[in-house]
């Protein structure tokens, strides 16, 4: 994953926002739009952190990063989507790597995409205007220059949901729910040495079993506005 598609990350994001300007039609792409600092929002699996973070990035008119993260990567890599999808805030054993490399003919080196990630997390911060969502963006940014936002539920809530979400049994939506918190832990404690668990890594934690959607996004937006003194 050493060699490079021929552009960097400062011309792959510039290009991923102007796809998203044209998208959602917020100004005319001449214009440039003032510099603010970013968001970023880490999340337990199942607690709508991603829906949380889309809808303050369309409140505050932000781009916003979740899976784009994974397509930039990708694209600056030359690595294939689906192989990185495999490693994305996954933390993979010696005998996983195997089987991987065996059944889709390549090695996907988890040190390298974090790296090539930690990149582009700075690249948009220094465009800035921007909501960025998982993949250790918190440990990667100082606390100083964004805002740190953890988005949390119930464990019996968040199986409830994947229940209702894809028709399961309770047994199935522990087991998933269990995985995933397990998976995204132990990729942050590989990569960054840290607990994404604990609280006082983050500005603000959002707890959506006991919010909507909608109240959690207006909480994050008048975080964001006192911590940095902005009209948002």
């Amino acid at each position: 994953m050493s060699e490079h598609s021929g552009r960097d990350a400062q011309t792959l994001v510039e290009e991923q926002i102007k796809k998203w300007s044209l998208k959602v039609n917020k100004r005319p792409t001449s214009e440039q739009p003032e510099k603010h600092p970013v968001i970023t929002v880490s999340r337990e699996w199942g607690a709508q952190g991603a829906v949380v973070a889309r809808s303050v990035a369309d409140s505050l008119g932000f781009s916003f990063w979740d899976h784009e993260l994974v397509h930039t990567v990708a694209e600056e890599t030359g690595m294939e989507e689906l192989v990185l999808d495999t490693i994305d805030e996954h933390s993979r054993n010696p005998i996983e790597e195997i089987f991987a490399e065996v059944l889709m003919g390549v090695s996907a080196d988890s040190g390298e995409y974090v790296h090539q990630l930690s990149r582009i997390i700075h690249t948009i911060e220094n465009h800035g205007s921007a909501v960025l969502v998982g993949r250790g963006a918190r440990f990667v940014l100082a606390e100083s220059t964004a805002l740190h936002v953890r988005v949390v539920a119930p464990f019996e809530v968040r199986v409830a949901g994947y229940q209702e979400r894809f028709g399961c049994s309770k047994r199935n939506g522990n087991h998933k729910t269990k995985q995933m918190d397990a998976d995204r832990q132990a990729f942050i404690k590989k990569h960054y040495k840290q607990d994404s668990s604990n609280p006082s890594h983050f500005d603000l934690v959002v707890n959506t079993g006991l919010l909507s959607t909608e109240a959690a996004r207006d909480l994050i937006v008048e975080a964001y506005r006192i911590k940095f003194k902005k009209e948002a």
